[in-house]
């Protein structure tokens, strides 16, 4: 039999990654792993013709995160080393035991927020 509730909550969904996961935001995830946190899967999600990373990662996998530019660019180049495949990709990350990243916001000369991520 067709499940509506199924189809209707995966149609919410941007990435599968999402699916039964909480979003949590970017000061959250400094807050709450302030050493880090190791990107295991990744994927991209598209709003208004404008694609960006959602990520899932070791530390707590009932969260996702969706990534900015620097994120973004990062999962891009990761996918590009898999002949543009981003499954293929996020799948051998996984395997190699994920990538740790350091989130930190700082200010620039204009006095904005910015999300720095350094590679660990």
């Amino acid at each position: 039999m067709f499940d509506f509730r199924t189809t209707a909550l995966e149609s919410t969904l941007l990435s599968m990654l999402q699916n039964g996961r909480e979003k949590i935001s970017t000061n959250d995830l400094i807050q709450k792993f302030p050493d880090g946190i190791t990107v295991n899967a990744f994927d991209f999600a598209t709003i208004k013709d404008k694609a960006f990373a959602v990520v899932t990662f070791n530390e707590d996998d009932k969260l996702y995160y969706n990534g900015g530019t620097v994120l973004s660019k990062m999962c891009i180049a990761w996918a590009a080393g898999f002949a543009g495949d981003p499954e293929a990709a996020s799948t051998a990350l996984a395997k190699a035991g994920g990538v740790k990243l350091k989130f930190a916001k700082e200010k620039t000369k204009d006095d904005n927020d910015v999300t720095t991520i350094t590679v660990v």
